[in-house]
């Protein structure tokens, strides 16, 4: 594993803890991304010292301390490359669902016993050795994600850990054991208790990553969809194809399409509302609404529709939303026929996008310089409708030379 500059602040961290005579190792995701061959993004210490103790442990070391979750035992050690948190040996004492009561003072074998899974229980020292006290190491090695003790216990004490078993999985290839996702279904209601940024947080990041095909089916058997959107009806099989399938989609449009689909058999008129209750970011709540605006414009259409308005739609569909229409929207949506007229459609326009590809992609042979000076006019916003109408006529094949384009462009504006 390759010693980064974090890693090594991180050591640093415990070697300040440990020279003012605590104990102090990594803990955590950190020492499970090693066991991995994954290079963590950020690292976190586990230590004896309490709270207060571990800020002058690095004050008396001349290092700066911040107490971003003093509540919880948590202070952040801001090194030079970045910040480490570094968090006292605890254990639950009371639990709602969410939040916990904590005590200090514990061992590293009883916080372990109160963390989520079992990959993510383990702690490893400045010498690096590992310290596995529920079989982190096996597990990781079958590629199973076990919670610590009794799955039910683990997730009432903190629900969003069923959000965080699927992230998991979707991330690191962890796969649940089937009694475990049968105990994941027992509790599933209680992510009422979680809030709508935390939820969609873990949802977005799940379904961001390119293959969630058996967990997918598996949050669909969980009632998953049906709690986070309020009971609202479930998705099709069909619904929950196309989701899969979006893995082919580039990474920067798989989140929005694979929520647009996840939200679609809501009425419309409740969608905006439920992706703002669902805190969705107004760019993201934009993309959704959006994509599925297109696919009412698409069903609407019919073969009398000018062409220059059905390349208009591809063009948007492009600017706002997958970047290549044929490579991108086409290719995922030609599924989504469960109504036969918007298939019909959609296949009408790759047909026309196909015919016009090279037009489509090809530099207007006009510009705005060419229209003043033919027109003999002052720059003006009509010179801007002017291109937008001789794009349209361009890329539905109507004139290919730019004489023909300002003939057109003179009649247009005379008229």
């Amino acid at each position: 594993m390759v010693e980064t500059d974090l890693y090594r602040a991180a050591i640093d961290a415990i070697t300040v803890l440990e020279d003012a005579g605590h104990q102090a190792r990594l803990a955590g995701g950190c020492v499970r991304d090693r066991l991995l061959g994954i290079t963590p993004k950020d690292y976190d210490v586990a230590t004896s010292a309490l709270p207060q103790q571990t800020i002058r442990a690095f004050r008396r070391a001349g290092k700066r301390t911040i107490p971003t979750g003093i509540k919880h035992g948590t202070v952040s050690y801001l090194s030079e490359v970045g910040s480490i948190e570094v968090t006292s040996l605890r254990r639950d004492v009371d639990t709602d669902g969410r939040h916990a009561k904590v005590k200090y003072g514990m061992g590293f074998e009883e916080d372990a016993a109160r963390r989520d899974f079992t990959v993510n229980a383990m702690f490893e020292d400045r010498q690096r050795r590992v310290y596995d006290f529920f079989g982190g190491q096996q597990d990781l090695k079958q590629r199973r994600l076990a919670f610590v003790g009794d799955p039910a216990k683990r997730i009432r004490e903190d629900y969003l850990r069923i959000m965080r078993m699927f992230r998991f999985w979707a991330q690191r290839g962890l796969v649940p054991e089937e009694t475990t996702l049968k105990k994941v279904e027992t509790q599933v209601d209680g992510l009422a208790l979680i809030s709508q940024e935390r939820i969609i947080g873990e949802l977005l990041a799940i379904i961001g990553e390119a293959d969630i095909g058996t967990l997918f089916q598996a949050m669909r058997n969980c009632r998953l969809f049906e709690v986070i959107l309020n009971e609202s009806p479930p998705l099709t099989d069909r619904q929950a194809q196309i989701v899969v399938e979006m893995a082919s989609l580039a990474e920067e449009h798989r989140r929005s399409a694979r929520l647009a689909i996840i939200v679609n058999q809501l009425p419309h008129d409740e969608l905006t509302t439920t992706l703002r209750r669902l805190r969705v970011t107004n760019y993201l709540r934009w993309q959704v609404t959006t994509l599925l605006t297109y696919i009412d414009q698409i069903k609407k259409l019919t073969t009398s529709t000018p062409r220059e308005q059905i390349m208009s739609i591809i063009d948007q569909i492009e600017q706002g939303y997958v970047g290549s229409f044929s490579a991108g929207f086409y290719h995922i949506w030609q599924k989504f026929n469960e109504d036969s007229n918007f298939f019909d459609n959609l296949a009408y326009m790759f047909d026309i996008e196909q015919q016009f590809a090279e037009l489509r992609c090809s530099p207007l042979p006009v510009d705005g310089a060419m229209l003043i000076d033919f027109l003999g006019i002052e720059e003006s916003p009509i010179i801007g409708q002017l291109l937008e109408r001789l794009k349209d006529s361009y890329r539905a094949g109507q004139w290919q030379s730019s004489s023909e384009g300002l003939a057109l462009a003179d009649g247009i504006y005379r008229r």
